[in-house]
């Protein structure tokens, strides 16, 4: 579960949610302990939700990131200037 206090935070949280990884995010402010007690249970008691950590788990383990960060800095910096060429 997520509770965004960041603008950037909000997008990434309802992205967790929509794709099944986690219960909706709770807006700071409108955190209670009542409402994060609800979020947790949800989240670890929610078959569909561990299913879908698994799967996206797995997808993640399996990319090499390292080496696609690479490829695209090796791509921007191709097309950036470089000073006094």
């Amino acid at each position: 579960m997520v509770v965004p206090v960041l603008p950037d935070q909000a997008f990434w949280a309802s992205r967790v949610a929509s794709l099944g990884a986690g219960p909706p995010p709770i807006p700071h402010k409108e955190l209670s302990a009542e409402k994060l007690s609800a979020a947790v249970e949800e989240a670890t008691t929610n078959p569909g939700i561990r299913r879908r950590c698994e799967i996206l788990g797995s997808k993640i383990a399996a990319e090499d990131g390292v080496a696609r960060a690479v490829e695209e800095f090796g791509r921007h910096a191709d097309k950036t200037p470089r000073r006094g060429a």
